[in-house]
């Protein structure tokens, strides 16, 4: 390389060294303008127009100061503890309005139940229709224990809340068997009914055979004493006049009384048939809704048979991993860069 050369290198050296440094200076200006200028997180801006002027909008600082927002933000922190110290409130008073309306269940049921006579189809399903009148306060009770699922539970709670959630599936499971029991006990209970009414209309027709018997022995004397004393006036409607007389008409009275007592039988039969009709329906009806209701609750209530549920939420999980992961490849990293270095 000639001398001539060399000089030409170095100018061209020198000038593109001057260039980088006229641009490197031009850099540094701009990027202590955009520091000088106020940023939109120091304090709030609202635009002054909506027109933008080559692609930079005009923002004006509002009017109020650092001391009133901060001030305005103090308030709303005061207002969110509050609402968190009502919403605590609220949350203990329904719980403690449900576990009591659940103890008033567990009396009720107590007081139905004993003493028991599971052998009796009656007492059992008059016990069944007792049974299922509960259903709304046992239903609200739930409602209310487990409202606010785990927030702000103790930890004999959570055991409580455990016992209580698969309690649910176990009183559906109940009711459940309710529906095909009651059926077979108004079938049982229509037939036992229906055999007491017979009794009573055969016990009335025995009685009235005997006396139409005692009525064909009876002797003219006998059958003379039949016939009515007049009154004291002298009156006597409908008398008999001879003793035949009044053996024929205590016989058709008899065979009147035989009809009434078929009569009467029949309506009771209807009436016992009805009500025991309704009342099963009604059993059956409350019994499958009470389950559904129930079996719901167990379902929603997953989180309390899970010890997972009151530990962190999925977000916090998913937050702490990230972290974890991040400081992982940040040792990695500068494990890396100290290799390098040695």
């Amino acid at each position: 390389m000639t001398s001539t050369d060399r000089v030409l290198d170095n100018d061209f050296h020198r000038s593109a060294a001057s260039g980088q440094d006229a641009e490197t200076a031009s850099f540094a200006v701009r990027a202590e303008e955009i520091q000088t200028q106020p940023k939109a997180d120091d304090y709030p801006f609202i635009p002054e127009s909506d027109q933008n002027q080559g692609n930079q909008v005009i923002l004006q600082p509002t009017s109020k100061s650092f001391s009133t927002i901060s001030v305005e933000k103090s308030k709303e922190n005061d207002a969110d503890k509050e609402t968190d110290l009502a919403g605590f409130r609220i949350r203990r008073i329904m719980r403690w309005v449900g576990y009591g309306l659940f103890i008033l269940y567990c009396v009720d049921v107590g007081y139905i139940l004993y003493p028991p006579e599971f052998t009796n189809i009656v007492w059992e399903y008059q016990a069944m229709g007792d049974l299922v009148r509960l259903v709304p306060t046992l239903a609200i009770s739930f409602i209310l224990i487990f409202y606010g699922e785990t927030a702000d539970r103790k930890k004999i709670e959570r055991w409580v809340l455990f016992v209580l959630s698969w309690a649910t599936v176990l009183i559906a499971v109940i009711h459940l068997l309710m529906v095909p029991l009651a059926l077979v006990n108004a079938a049982r209970i229509s037939v036992q009914n229906n055999e007491q009414i017979s009794t009573q209309v055969n016990q009335q027709k025995q009685q009235l055979e005997a006396t139409q018997e005692q009525l064909e022995r009876a002797t003219t004397e006998e059958l003379a004493s039949l016939i009515p004393v007049p009154d004291t006036q002298g009156n006597l409607p409908n008398a008999p006049k001879n003793p035949e007389e009044a053996k024929v008409q205590v016989i058709t009275r008899l065979g009147e009384a035989r009809q009434a007592a078929d009569t009467q039988a029949e309506n009771a039969r209807e009436n016992l048939r009805d009500n025991l009709l309704k009342n099963t329906v009604k059993i059956v009806v409350e019994a499958f809704i009470g389950a559904v209701i129930l079996i719901y609750t167990w379902a929603l209530t997953r989180w309390a048979r899970r010890r997972k549920s009151y530990g962190r939420n999925a977000e916090t999980l998913a937050i702490s991993k990230q972290g974890k992961r991040l400081r992982k490849n940040g040792k990695a990293n500068k494990s890396s860069r100290l290799r390098r270095s040695v």
